[in-house]
């Protein structure tokens, strides 16, 4: 699948100003991640924030 940055204003007219590869993976944990609520969306993000360190 492709994922165009900026995909999100993309109702509003924007275009993307590249589009980047998803792996499968990818797809899956950002089905998932949209699927969450807010808290859980931002407890998820401050998980990978700590991994990434």
């Amino acid at each position: 699948m492709l994922m165009h940055r900026g995909d999100v204003g993309a109702a509003s007219g924007q275009q993307a100003p590249f589009a980047v590869e998803m792996s499968p993976r990818e797809q899956a944990i950002l089905e998932l991640f949209r699927s969450l609520g807010e808290d859980g969306q931002r407890e998820i993000q401050d998980a990978a924030a700590e991994k990434n360190v």
